[in-house]
Order: C-alpha cells, then structure tokens, then sequence
C-alpha cells in the first residue's frame, strides 16, 4: 500500500510550500550522507532517498492543484467546473486526487466517462454511485437515461426488434 506523501515527509496535509520544501531538504541531506554508509543502513539510505524523492514530488502536484485529497466538496466543486468547462483531462485529474469514493464521486466519474463516449464504463460507475447510495434519484434518472441511449444507439439491438417486428 503506497504510504501517504505528507506522512512521509512529517507534514500536515496544510502545509504551507515552504513548510514542505523546509522539511524535504532537512530529510534530503539526511539521506544524501546516510547512502554513503556501509551495508544495509547505506542501502535503507537510499531508499529512503527515493520514497522522500516521489513523496515531495507527489505533495506539491496536490499543493499546486489548491486542494487536498480529503478535501472532498470543494474538489467536486473544481470537477464539475472543469467538466462544465469541457476540459476532462483536469476533471479527471481533480477527481483522481480525491480519496474518498463517495456516490457524488462515481457519479462525475462516470459523467467524464460520458462524455468520452465509454457508455459501459459510465454505466458502470453510476451503478457504483448508487450502491453507494441507494436513494439517490439523480443517480437512479441517469442510469435509466444512459441505459435508454444505450439501447437505442446500438444497432442490433434496432436490428434484432426490426426482425422480431417483419
């Protein structure tokens, strides 16, 4: 399981940047001396150089983007505008950043999926969205809707009622 980039660092998921950056050259030049070491304490020293390495890199994407991954209202917020702004790349990447799976997440995840024209997949986060949350009738509305389109659009579908009907 992939360790949380802040804990890594010994940071608060509201840190400042520089806040961040102050602790990342601390435990950098830790690392860097201890690597030269002999036998294994050199070897863990690297690795230790790496995980520090993704897990800095990691935090100020997260920092950049103004938002934390539990930052849940506000970041669907961000999604739906940049769906709405038609930009899905960034819907994706907002959406991708949040941790917890909620019915409102697999509802624009699968809103993105829509729009990219992958109908099973966005029927399939929909249903996810409601397993989340049985009673939720825009769920339930949409699901029937894309269902319909599916339907519709699919050519043996039109072809095999065509033959039952002649």
């Amino acid at each position: 399981m992939q360790k949380d980039p802040f804990s890594v660092l010994g940071v608060t998921r509201n840190c400042t940047q520089s806040e961040l950056q102050d602790r990342y050259l601390v435990l950098r030049n830790k690392y860097m001396q201890d690597r030269f070491l002999e036998g294994e304490a050199g070897a863990e020293a690297a690795r230790k150089l790496g995980e520090l390495e993704a897990a800095y890199g990691d935090c100020l994407d997260i920092l950049s983007r103004g938002f934390t991954m539990d930052d849940g209202g506000n970041a669907l917020d961000r999604v739906t505008a940049a769906i709405k702004d038609g930009d899905l790349e960034k819907a994706q990447s907002y959406l991708d950043a949040i941790t917890e799976r909620t019915g409102e997440w697999y509802y624009l995840q699968s809103v993105i999926f829509f729009k990219k024209n992958y109908f099973d997949e966005s029927r399939k986060q929909l249903k996810l969205a409601i397993s989340v949350d049985p009673g939720n009738e825009k769920y339930i509305k949409t699901l029937e809707r894309l269902e319909q389109k599916m339907r519709s659009d699919n050519p043996f579908t039109s072809f095999g009622q065509q033959a039952q009907g002649g």
